[in-house]
């Protein structure tokens, strides 16, 4: 990953080629897309996938509720958004 600095034509953003642009936090990065592989369908894979679904499905529901996700967003705990 690369974080771009001198923005000649502007901001970029999206997927050229192999290659991605986005923006976070203010600043500018590039990195290669990732590789693309195929899911496992073993019996370990699906329970862990199982088991982050039901992580997923858990943090919408805290999100869902007002006063609970404005706890989350003016908590100092690290993270970079309100699912992590």
């Amino acid at each position: 990953m690369a974080i771009i600095t001198k923005r000649i034509l502007g901001d970029y953003h999206g997927k050229i080629g192999e290659e991605i642009f986005k923006i976070r936090y203010g600043k500018q990065f590039f990195y290669p897309a990732p590789s693309k592989h195929k899911l496992s369908k073993s019996p370990a894979f699906k329970n862990e996938q199982s088991k982050f679904g039901l992580t997923v499905r858990f943090a919408k529901e805290i999100n869902s509720v007002q006063e609970l996700s404005n706890v989350w967003r003016v908590s100092n705990l690290p993270g970079v958004n309100c699912y992590q």
